[in-house]
């Protein structure tokens, strides 16, 4: 059995492996009918899709995972992934770095020497947060 977390609830689900292969088929098999309507010519059209044209899948291999919500996915064709996704001028490069929305996870491998150095100029001496504290002692003091 696999297994998999889900992230709002935290409750854990099991997919049995041996259901892959089901579930593929029923993926490969769905079709999707909708109506596609052009506001310039007023005319309706009845498109018929599968699943995979229907969201513009595209062959890509995952090569690396950055973050828990960010991958980094390889092209093995990049003129077929193009063609695939529908967006000639959308995908460039044979690797992109594709971040999954709504999953809250800490950002890796985030270091700006600005913002560091920063925040220590900001941050107060010994000698200030006792000087600090004794302001704050004196006026609730003479309140």
């Amino acid at each position: 059995m696999l297994s998999s977390q889900c992230a709002p609830s935290n409750k854990a689900f099991s997919i049995n492996e041996f259901d892959f292969d089901n579930l593929t088929k029923d993926i490969d098999n769905k079709i999707i009918k909708y109506t596609k309507y052009n506001y310039f010519s007023g005319v309706s059209t009845e498109v018929t899709q599968n699943f995979w044209e229907y969201y513009h899948a595209v062959d890509a291999e995952i090569v690396r995972v950055i973050d828990g919500d960010t991958v980094v996915v390889k092209f093995d064709d990049l003129k077929l992934a193009q063609e695939q996704s529908g967006a000639e001028s959308h995908i460039t490069e044979n690797q992109i770095n594709i971040r999954i929305p709504f999953i809250d996870t800490p950002e890796a491998y985030v270091v700006d020497p600005f913002v560091s150095a920063s925040n220590k100029q900001k941050e107060k001496t010994p000698e200030e947060i006792q000087a600090i504290f004794d302001a704050q002692q004196a006026k609730n003091w003479w309140s």
